[in-house]
């Protein structure tokens, strides 16, 4: 009886353990994502000439950044037209530390997903220069494009 009571008291003490180093990870997680001091933000894009699908077209991109994490980063900017939820990389430069504005251009054939989603420019801020492995970039945002009437 005594030996069952023990090994209830340790089971208790092991799992008040975990949860708390649980808590603390998650916290530790939420705090890390809320203190990214990079940003971006799609200003304005503008066509060369009407947004019609399949018709090539000139993109320029401007673009709004924080870059404070570290003394150089990559602005690029990508168009989904291969499928709809992903992004083919079209431009890219390097930029530095500070916050600034910087215009991109593009030539891109758009393409209309239809039912299946909006044609998109994404802008995003790597590292630079680009890590040779997969990477997360430090920020990025996406603006819907609209074709003509």
């Amino acid at each position: 009886m005594k030996q069952t009571k023990y090994t209830f008291i340790l089971f208790l003490f092991a799992l008040t353990l975990s949860l708390s180093a649980t808590t603390a990870n998650a916290q530790d997680s939420g705090q890390s994502k809320q203190e990214n001091p990079d940003k971006i933000r799609i200003v304005n894009v503008t066509a060369a000439s009407p947004v019609i699908d399949g018709a090539e077209n000139e993109f320029t991109v401007e673009i709004e950044y924080t870059l404070e994490s570290m003394d150089e980063g990559s602005m690029a900017i990508g168009f989904n037209v291969i499928e709809s939820g992903g992004f083919r990389m079209m431009t890219r430069k390097k930029v530095k530390k500070g916050t600034n504005f910087i215009t991109l251009k593009a030539k891109v054939i758009p393409k209309d997903w239809k039912e299946n989603g909006d044609f998109s420019v994404l802008a995003n801020l790597s590292p630079y220069p680009l890590p040779q492995a997969r990477y997360t970039p430090m920020a990025g945002t996406t603006m819907i494009i609209d074709f003509a009437q």
